[in-house]
């Protein structure tokens, strides 16, 4: 073999390699960081159809990513009267939009699949999902481990409400849409069985056809934070806490 093919073929071998190497560095990264990445992992007790804790809200690992909570919720008219904790086959009866919400949001939930979907906040603002607001504010800081969600009617002042890590209950209330409606009644934004709830200007309402006495409201929670090589928002999966049937307004 002659000087020339023997460099020739030694270049070849050496670009099969480096091709390989290539190939391999894009699937390893090759020591870069692989995208940031919020986990969803919480843990729902829920003791009633009024009542639920969430915990494990832990940050650790994450602070770089400047992580915050949401709750998101969506309320349903129903002539259903649950007594217990709601479940899955339930949500037909009670509304059917309710129904088709939850198993419409489900496959975002669900991590270990084939075929995992991408959450973004669009998921629910196409279903008419809109952030609670807690006391003054959306968000629960990174700082918060467990939240308890009360929307019994013991304490007309404070109920519904949500107690972060044990400590002073704070006043649920509906949001406007960042000013895109104007939630009835105009006087109290509670999450309450008001009659007022039976009016198409709720965007956050799904009525129903017939007459509902009855109103429930489901609960989501992610984790929002910024990706800091791009400075833009990222989210874990949605959290589904549970279906809570809304107080009498008194």
């Amino acid at each position: 073999m002659s000087f020339r093919a023997a460099s020739q073929k030694l270049f070849l071998a050496c670009s099969r390699f480096l091709i390989v190497v290539v190939f391999v560095c894009g699937m390893t990264s090759c020591g870069i960081d692989d995208e940031p990445y919020l986990s969803p992992e919480l843990w729902v007790s829920v003791t009633s159809n009024t009542k639920a804790e969430v915990g494990g809200m832990s940050a650790s690992g994450e602070n770089m990513y400047s992580p915050s909570y949401l709750l998101y919720y969506k309320i349903y008219i129903s002539g259903e009267s649950e007594s217990s904790t709601i479940q899955p086959d339930a949500m037909s009866r009670i509304n059917g939009t309710l129904n088709s919400d939850y198993r419409g949001i489900l496959p975002y939930t669900t991590l270990n699949t084939s075929t995992p979907q991408v959450f973004t906040p669009t998921v629910f603002s196409n279903r008419n999902f809109y952030p609670i607001v807690i006391g003054s504010t959306e968000t629960l800081s990174a700082s918060t481990s467990t939240i308890t969600i009360d929307f019994s009617n013991v304490n007309n002042a404070l109920l519904p409400s949500l107690m972060v890590n044990g400590g002073t209950a704070q006043t649920l209330n509906r949001s406007n849409g960042g000013g895109t409606f104007t939630p009835l009644p105009l006087d109290d934004r509670r999450f309450r069985n008001f009659s007022d709830l039976r009016n198409a200007q709720n965007r956050d309402v799904a009525q129903l056809s017939g007459d509902g006495d009855y109103s429930y409201c489901a609960v989501y929670i992610i984790k929002r934070g910024i990706n800091p090589n791009t400075l833009t928002a990222i989210y874990s999966a949605p959290t589904f806490i549970a279906v809570f049937r809304l107080p009498d307004d008194y």
